[in-house]
C-alpha cells in the first residue's frame, strides 16, 4: 500500500518551489525565482503563509498568462493555502517576493499538478459510477422481478423532475440566493427545489397513473431507476469531459481545473463519486417509495417522509457549494453527512417492502 500511495504522489504533482525565510528588518530584500513547468496545460498550486511583526511583504508571480499579486501589511498573516492556477500559455513561471523593513517569517511552495492525474480520475470515478448503476439496475431485477418498464419509468420521472429543477434554477436562483442573503436558508431553499420538483413529480405522476404503486417491486424499480440514471449520466459526463480535454480541446479545462480544486484535500478522489452514487441511489430508492407508498395507502405521511430525505441531501451539498467550503474540506467530509440519509433508508426499504400489501 505504501508503494502504491507514492506512486499515486509521484503521478499527481511535483514540488518546484519550496522556500522558508525569517525576516530582521532589512529596509528592502528581493527574492526571485525562475521556475519551469513541465507542461503548460498543468496547473499550479500556491502555498504561502507565514506572519510579520511589522514591515509588509509583496509577492507577484508572472508568466503563463497570469499575474497573481498578493500584497501583506505589518502584523498581517500570510496566508494563500492550496490556491490553484492554470492551465498556462506557456511554461515559464517568475516568482518575485519583496519586503520592506519586515520582522517575521514566512515561506512559499509552488507545485505542479500533473494533468494527466486528474484526467485519470475524472476517467476512472466515471466508469465506476456506470459500473455502479449497472450493478444496481441487475440487482434489482434479480431481486424484484418487476417489469424492466418501471426502471424506465423510474429514470424518465427523474429526468422531467431534474429538467423542471433546472428551468426554475435559472430563472430563480440569483434572485432568490441573493434575497435570501444566508448561506444557511439558501441551501434550504436548495434543497427544497429537489424535494419540490424531484419528489413532487414522482407524487403527481402517481397520483395520475396509480398502477405505479401497485406494488413494492414497482415501487423499488422505479426508485433504481431515478437513482442509476443519475449515476450514469454523472459518470458517462465525466468520462465525455476528460476525454474532449485529452483531445486539447481548451472547453474541458475549467473542469478539469475544478476537479483539481475540489480533490486537492481528499484522499483517494477517484472513489469519492461511486461511494456518493451508492449512497444517492439508496435514498432514491427509498424516496420514491415513500412517495408510491403514500399513495398506495392513502397517507400522506410517508409522502413527507420522502420529501425529507432528498431535501436534506441536496441541502447538505447545497451549503457546501454556496459556502465555498467545497474547495477547502475533503470531500469525505461531505459524504459522512449523507451517509446517515443512506443508513436510515436502508430499513425503511425493507418495511415498505413488508407492508405494502
Amino acid at each position: 500500500m505504501r508503494m502504491i500511495a507514492i506512486i499515486i504522489i509521484v503521478l499527481s504533482h511535483q514540488d518546484l518551489l519550496r522556500y522558508h525565510h525569517r525576516e530582521v528588518g532589512k529596509e528592502t530584500a528581493q527574492y526571485e525565482f525562475d521556475l519551469k513547468l513541465t507542461d503548460p496545460a498543468n496547473l499550479l498550486q500556491l502555498n504561502l503563509e507565514g506572519r510579520l511583526k511589522q514591515g509588509r511583504l509583496n509577492l507577484l508571480i508572472t508568466g503563463g498568462g497570469y499575474e497573481i499579486i498578493s500584497n501583506y501589511q505589518f502584523e498581517g498573516k500570510l496566508q494563500r493555502i492550496g490556491e490553484i492556477f492554470g492551465p498556462f500559455t506557456n511554461d515559464s513561471i517568475r516568482v518575485k517576493i519583496t519586503t520592506h523593513q519586515a520582522i517575521g517569517e514566512w515561506k512559499i511552495s509552488l507545485q505542479e499538478l500533473f494533468r494527466l492525474h486528474y484526467l485519470l480520475i475524472m476517467v476512472t470515478s466515471g466508469g465506476l459510477m456506470v459500473l455502479v448503476a449497472l450493478l444496481f439496475i441487475l440487482l434489482a431485477q434479480k431481486f424484484s422481478r418487476a417489469p424492466f418498464r418501471y426502471w424506465a419509468i423510474g429514470g424518465g420521472i427523474w429526468c422531467l423532475g431534474v429538467s423542471l429543477k433546472i428551468v426554475c434554477a435559472l430563472l430563480a436562483n440569483r434572485p432568490v440566493l441573493a434575497g435570501l442573503g444566508s448561506p444557511i436558508l439558501g441551501s434550504l431553499y436548495i434543497g427544497l427545489l429537489t424535494g419540490v420538483f424531484e419528489i413532487g413529480v414522482t407524487l403527481l405522476l402517481a397520483l395520475l397513473f396509480r398502477s405505479l404503486a401497485e406494488n413494492s417491486r414497482r415501487g423499488l424499480m422505479i426508485g433504481i431507476g431515478a437513482g442509476t440514471v443519475e449515476a450514469a449520466l454523472i459518470g458517462l459526463g465525466s468520462i465525455a469531459t476528460a476525454t474532449v480535454a485529452m483531445t486539447g480541446n481548451p472547453s474541458g479545462d475549467p473542469a478539469v481545473s475544478q476537479v483539481a480544486r475540489m480533490t486537492i484535500l481528499t484522499p483517494l478522489p477517484w472513489l469519492v463519486g461511486p461511494i456518493e452514487r451508492i449512497l444517492a441511489i439508496i435514498c432514491h430508492t427509498s424516496s420514491r417509495m415513500l412517495v408510491l407508498f403514500a399513495v398506495r395507502k392513502r397517507s400522506h405521511l410517508y409522502f413527507w417522509f420522502g420529501f425529507l430525505i432528498m431535501t436534506g441531501i441536496d441541502a447538505i451539498a447545497g451549503y457546501y457549494h454556496l459556502t465555498g467550503l467545497l474547495n477547502q474540506v475533503s470531500l469525505w467530509q461531505i459524504e459522512a453527512l449523507i451517509l446517515p440519509f443512506a443508513l436510515i433508508s436502508l430499513p425503511i426499504i425493507r418495511w415498505l417492502d413488508k407492508h405494502w400489501d
